[in-house]
């Protein structure tokens, strides 16, 4: 229980592959010194310890937009005999690691700049080539932050562990938790379907996954006002992968409701990937999309769309049901098509 409990992973989506900045030049950063203010607000008030890791937290940082649910959730924190330890991450997310035990703010301090001190001497951090290197042994598909991003955390040699332990593949399988009579939720039975498993993380997160190649859909018996669904990571080919989102809104009440719908440009592309395991964005636009709404509740939907990528077109067709959603070449462009 005296061993931290980390939650730390570099290796991170695709999707964050934009973020190579340091915080020092973004204006909406929360200052090191107002964030600190706010824990020792929180933590006087429930009375818990709480320390702020000075070195990473100047180098990320907290975006201004993030700052009031950040103090939300600190807020729940109220177990008096854990030390929490705040630590920003690459994405400028917040990491809470625990120190629970008869652990002390004094030693978790004590501890820290320690660790820091090491980080000082080149001999003890681990190089980019070797880290990579290391990840891509465990994982070879794994997305990795940018170089640069990776650089300014000056990882130690003993910190490569959890990295390649956070970059193991996932097993095909999940557990579904159901709730009894009792009004207890216990473990009934485990799944492993392809196809079972994008139903069940549609419904999760409201928007469709892949799983194996296919595009998932989303699912819920609760009417929807407004949703994101699309394709995360969808496999066109062994090196290209493709991330379209579609914001649905004005989805409820049905059938007054008049539903909208928006593909932005920034949120779609396509991920190539090189022989060296390099990955390139490819930013793509999204024509003629159109969407249907058929029923909600329970949520039915029919979305098509067009776009160019690489010298050919492609057909985007997605509904409720993963065994019909595709995404193909189009081998005969239409006429309205762009040259």
């Amino acid at each position: 229980m005296n061993r931290m409990k980390s939650f730390k992973s570099l290796t991170v989506c695709a999707a964050f592959a934009a973020i190579t900045l340091s915080c020092s030049s973004h204006k909406d950063i929360v200052p090191y010194e107002e964030f600190c203010s706010v824990v020792d607000s929180i933590s006087h008030a429930n009375n818990v310890k709480m320390f702020v890791e000075p070195n990473q937290y100047k180098t990320f940082g907290l975006r201004r937009e993030d700052f009031d649910n950040t103090k939300r959730r600190l807020a729940k924190y109220k177990d008096s005999l854990t030390v929490y330890v705040l630590e920003m991450g690459v994405t400028r997310s917040l990491l809470v690691n625990y120190r629970p035990g008869r652990d002390t703010l004094e030693h978790v301090i004590a501890r820290y700049w320690a660790t820091e001190e090491q980080r000082k001497h080149r001999k003890n951090r681990i190089s980019w080539r070797e880290y990579r290197d290391s990840i891509y042994k465990v994982n070879p598909d794994v997305g990795l932050v940018p170089k640069n991003t990776w650089k300014k955390r000056r990882m130690l040699r003993s910190e490569l562990h959890a990295d390649m332990m956070s970059a193991r593949p996932l097993k095909p399988q999940t557990y579904i938790m159901e709730k009894g009579a009792d009004g207890k939720y216990r473990t009934t039975r485990r799944v492993t379907d392809s196809v079972e498993l994008a139903k069940i993380k549609a419904r999760r997160y409201r928007w469709n996954s892949v799983a194996n190649g296919m595009l998932g859909s989303a699912h819920n018996k609760n009417p929807y006002i407004g949703l994101v669904f699309g394709a995360e990571d969808y496999r066109l080919s062994d090196t290209e992968r493709l991330w379209l989102k579609v914001y649905a809104g004005h989805c409820h009440p049905f059938p007054k409701a008049r539903p909208t719908c928006e593909v932005q440009d920034y949120n779609t592309y396509v991920v190539v990937k090189d022989s060296t395991g390099r990955e390139d964005r490819v930013y793509i636009k999204v024509r003629d999309p159109r969407f249907r709404l058929l029923q909600n509740p329970p949520f039915r939907y029919t979305f098509t769309a067009n776009f160019e990528y690489n010298g050919r077109w492609y057909y985007v067709f997605m509904c409720e049901n993963p065994l019909r959603c595709v995404c193909r070449p189009i081998d005969v462009p239409q006429k309205d098509f762009p040259a």
